[in-house]
């Protein structure tokens, strides 16, 4: 008797967990759309928008997990002009951008860098764990940036959350990634 009722919670309690993460997977998303960078992206309908600075032109961050952002900044490259997307990311080597940014975070480590595609063109993904120090604290920051080169400028979507909560955030970042489209080609 008591095995069944075992069985039986532990069934439901599976069926709860799967039913929580498919609703979560599931998720409505807004979309975004920069008219004079003709990109847009969709991102999760709970998430907040946050102020943009400098050459941030996109950031909306997580309602639930504290300090998972994800942002998009583009720079312009004017001796870059001209050339395609394949010849500048060929130029590269695909931890460049990974080894800059860790030598700015003393402690970072490059987890990944790889070539990858975004909204089919060439680009450059890699995943960073960063100590990041506030005051007497601490904090671990895993980032993961996406670049690719268009029109003259280079495109940067950058998630990043504690690194104890990056796998969940993940899933999330992923969709945030893939949902990124340029309008004019």
């Amino acid at each position: 008797m008591w095995n069944k009722k075992i069985s039986i919670g532990i069934s439901v309690l599976f069926l709860a967990v799967f039913v929580v993460e498919s609703a979560s997977a599931k998720q409505e998303l807004l979309l975004y759309q920069n008219q004079q960078y003709k990109f847009h992206l969709k991102y999760p309908i709970d998430w907040e928008r946050q102020p943009i600075t400098g050459k941030i032109l996109f950031k909306i961050k997580s309602p639930r997990q504290f300090a998972s952002n994800c942002s998009v900044a583009v720079r312009y490259h004017e001796k870059l002009t001209g050339k395609t997307n394949k010849e500048v990311m060929n130029q590269l080597p695909e931890n460049y951008y990974a080894r800059k940014l860790a030598t700015r975070f003393n402690g970072a480590r490059v987890v990944t860098a790889k070539r990858t595609r975004l909204d089919k063109l060439h680009a450059i993904k890699h995943v960073i764990d960063i100590p990041y120090r506030q005051d007497a604290r601490t904090l671990n920051i895993t980032l993961s940036q996406m670049m690719a080169f268009y029109s003259g400028r280079m495109y940067i979507i950058s998630c990043a959350s504690p690194t104890s909560q990056y796998r969940k955030m993940k899933r999330i970042f992923r969709r945030i990634e893939k949902s990124f489209r340029f309008d004019a080609r």
